[in-house]
């Protein structure tokens, strides 16, 4: 079992590259604001969906609380370069074999350490319950 947030960070980005490889089946849905924000962003849907089907640039996967029973709710960092990165909000919907992207973001600065403390902070919290 991983103990450092090193290796949880590593673990849940390789858990939802599996999924992503996996499902590669799946339909994406983009919701309504993750289609605005990719417009207002300058981040082309199908640029957000080839990094899904190819996610080799997937560095960060942080679980979130899903709405639904039988779905999986992930916030994705897909970095390019050290000041470069997208963060995705991914929901799979297993049952009906999609993934639904419900926020787009492009980051734009040293990105990777301020994923690394959000990962830490939870995990922090979660040892304390």
């Amino acid at each position: 079992m991983p103990n450092t947030d090193n290796e949880i960070i590593a673990k849940y980005a390789k858990e939802v590259k599996e999924k992503l490889l996996q499902g590669k089946h799946y339909k994406i849905i983009f919701s309504a604001a993750a289609k605005l924000k990719s417009q207002y962003r300058k981040i082309p849907m199908q640029e957000v969906t080839n990094r899904l089907r190819n996610p080799e640039n997937l560095i960060v996967a942080e679980p979130q609380a899903a709405n639904s029973e039988g779905e999986e709710k992930y916030n994705c960092y897909f970095g390019f370069t050290r000041h470069l990165a997208h963060r995705y909000v991914i929901i799979f919907k297993h049952k009906e074999e999609e993934i639904l992207i419900a926020s787009v973001i492009k980051i734009e600065r040293q990105w990777q350490k301020e994923a690394e403390k959000r990962v830490h902070a939870e995990n922090k919290n979660r040892m304390q319950l």
